[in-house]
Formats: structure tokens, C-alpha cells, sequence
């Protein structure tokens, strides 16, 4: 037919993806969701309070806990690593976008690429990829440069 489209082929097939699945489960590296968010806890749990609880709530239970737990005001010693990690609780569930992720790695565990790349690209670097780019370019034409002056006459180089 004249005008007809073959349908898109997606850069990582199925094949890719269970190939890449499968070296992550081998390597042990979906290890790696027990450090996004709030590590083996449950951010809603530290808190105390309902995956249904609005930002108010959120807020007024840091509050309560972080009175009871910060390490000025608490000398146990587990004070310190309670107070970070009702901290970390907080600042996942006070922004709607990171709780968003977060709730969507709760009911998806088994997405853990997907999962890493949703919390790290809020909290990775904005980079401007130019320099970069025109950087790794250049050097890669200065080595060819190189290496067809040492394979020919060196008076085509000057």
C-alpha cells in the first residue's frame, strides 16, 4: 500500500529488557531501591500517618516526631539515625511529584530500573551536555589527526 507505515520498533526491545533484567537479578544490583526514598522503611510508616494524609498531616507529624527525636533534644543514641530518617520521610512526601514516584515504587518493586531512574533524576545534576559533547569530539578528532600522521608522511600533517 502506498502510504502505509511499518510499525515502530522500540530502541530496547522485550529481548533487551529481560536480557538487562536478568543482569541486574545476577549481579544483586536491585539491591539498590534499599537506598532510594527512606531505605527498608516505609516513609509512611516513619511518619505515622495514612498514604491518604494530605500535606498538613504530613507536616504536623515531622513536626511531633522531629520535637521527640531531634538529637539536641534526645540523647539516646539512636536519636541521630531516627531524626535523619524521619527527615528523609518528610522531604519524600512533602512534594507532590517525589510522592508520586515514591507511591509508584511502593506498588511496583519489581520496576527497579525504572524506580531508580525516577528518583535520581530529580535529585541528579542539571548539566549542560554541550561542552561535553564538543569536548569529547574534539579530542576524538585530535587522536585521528595522530594517528594518520604516524601511519603516513609527516608532511601532509604540518
Amino acid at each position: 500500500m502506498k502510504g502505509s507505515r511499518s510499525p515502530r520498533v522500540p530502541l530496547f526491545g522485550g529481548a533487551a529488557t529481560l536480557l538487562l533484567g536478568l543482569l541486574l537479578v545476577v549481579t544483586g544490583i536491585p539491591n539498590v531501591q534499599a537506598d532510594l526514598y527512606c531505605g527498608e522503611h516505609n516513609c509512611y510508616h516513619v511518619l505515622e500517618v495514612e498514604p491518604t494524609a494530605d500535606v498538613a498531616e504530613i507536616r504536623r507529624a515531622y513536626r511531633q516526631l522531629s520535637l521527640v527525636w531531634h538529637p539536641d533534644r534526645n540523647s539516646a543514641p539512636e536519636a541521630t539515625e531516627r531524626f535523619r530518617l524521619i527527615a528523609t520521610a518528610y522531604e519524600t512526601l512533602r512534594d507532590a511529584e517525589t510522592r508520586t514516584d515514591y507511591d509508584y515504587m511502593l506498588l511496583h518493586p519489581e520496576e527497579v530500573v525504572g524506580n531508580v531512574y525516577r528518583y535520581y533524576r530529580r535529585r541528579a545534576p542539571k548539566v549542560d551536555v554541550t561542552p561535553i559533547f564538543v569536548g569529547t569530539v574534539s579530542l576524538i578528532s585530535v587522536l585521528q589527526v595522530r594517528a594518520v600522521c604516524t601511519m603516513s608522511d609527516m608532511r601532509t600533517c604540518l
